[in-house]
């Protein structure tokens, strides 16, 4: 976003759960490999502790390799989509 909000977030992480139908959002200060995998293990907490483990992750091309890492040490099967194939991500389409 162009302006940073009172907490200092300038992106957010957007998550779309198939099985429960959920869009999740987290926010986040920047884009460093940190921020990513912090936004990422929350909303995967969230899922697991409600009973949505994930199993299977679809990411964009801007995934993070650290995030990569964190969702293969899940056991979580994960496959990257290519630039401007809007068509596969949930996400996009569920917003």
């Amino acid at each position: 976003f162009p302006v940073r909000s009172i907490r200092n977030m300038q992106y957010i992480f957007v998550c779309y759960a198939y099985e429960p139908n959920a869009i999740l959002v987290r926010p986040m200060k920047s884009r460093s490999d940190e921020c990513f995998v912090t936004a990422y293990k929350e909303i995967y907490t969230y899922l697991k502790e409600r009973g949505f483990a994930p199993k299977f992750n679809v990411t964009d091309n801007e995934c993070s390799k650290a995030v990569q890492k964190y969702i293969k040490s899940q056991n979580v099967t994960w496959q990257v989509v290519g630039p401007n194939n809007h068509r596969v991500k949930a996400a996009e389409r569920a917003i």
